[in-house]
């Protein structure tokens, strides 16, 4: 058996039910954004399924700063009714031998780093491009190359801390 959208948005966030409000910095998986990275859907999609488990009380959501990102945006956290429910999920899951980790692609103790599956690809073709530049960044026929080196480096930085508009 599977679980719905709604299921895993509060499988998700109960991943960091021990965070407390009053931390500085709250963690990007908390953000529709990183709901959405965390369960390959869109930021729109995302937004559908947080407004069901909102309107069923198991959602609150609260501004806060997050962590590598330069405003404050909405964090999401559960409700007590929410703990409940993930308890409730995580029986099934376990009954059901179900490696709830292994339903979401983004861990709770990484950095904000979005991987949706262009970006995934962008970042792996940055990075042969950097190990290439590396090995003839040295060599004789390095003319040129420090400019490609430096642009393609602030590449891979807006991909691992992108800008976020909300």
């Amino acid at each position: 058996m599977t679980f719905t959208k709604a299921e895993l948005v509060i499988l998700q966030l109960n991943r960091f039910r021990d965070v407390p409000y009053e931390k500085l910095d709250m963690p990007y998986g908390m953000t529709q954004d990183g709901i959405a990275t965390a369960l390959c859907i869109s930021r729109a999609h995302a937004c559908i399924e947080l407004k069901k488990v909102q309107n069923k009380g198991f959602v609150e959501v609260m501004p806060a700063h997050v962590m590598y990102r330069p405003k404050t945006l909405n964090v999401y956290s559960l409700t007590s009714n929410g703990r409940r429910k993930a308890t409730e999920l995580l029986d099934r899951a376990k009954e059901e031998s179900i490696d709830v980790d292994s339903l979401f692609t983004v861990r709770p103790m990484r950095k904000a780093l979005n991987t949706t599956p262009q970006l995934v690809r962008i970042e792996r073709e940055l990075k042969k491009s950097l190990e290439y530049i590396e090995e003839i960044r040295y060599s004789k026929t390095r003319e040129n190359l420090y400019p490609i080196y430096m642009c393609l480096l602030e590449a891979q930085k807006a991909i691992v801390y992108p800008e976020v508009d909300e």
